[in-house]
């Protein structure tokens, strides 16, 4: 049998429910996804030295083998630097 104080009382545990009232959500914003090339690779790629008319080197096996290392290095680093200039060219020009 309910009495009025355990109307009181379960009343009063129930939760508060606060309506707030509807806010508009914010618009979606569509961002493009635009790539952007460094500096250094947009810059223009060095000439390669040319070895000039009498140059003699000079080395042990091991100076030609850590010179031949360098010499690769380089290339690999030239390449790399110019098929990044093209492919930034490339996007940048559809």
């Amino acid at each position: 049998m309910l009495t009025a104080l355990s109307l009181v009382t379960l009343s009063a545990c129930a939760p508060v429910l606060k309506t707030e009232p509807m806010v508009a959500a914010a618009p979606i914003e569509h961002i493009r996804n635009v790539p952007v090339c460094p500096v250094e690779v947009k810059s223009a790629v060095p000439v390669v030295p040319a070895v000039p008319d009498g140059a003699v080197i000079e080395a042990n096996d091991a100076g030609h083998n850590w010179l031949s290392a360098i010499v690769g290095y380089a290339r690999d680093a030239f390449t790399r630097e110019s098929d990044a200039k093209a492919a930034c060219e490339k996007v940048a020009h559809g």
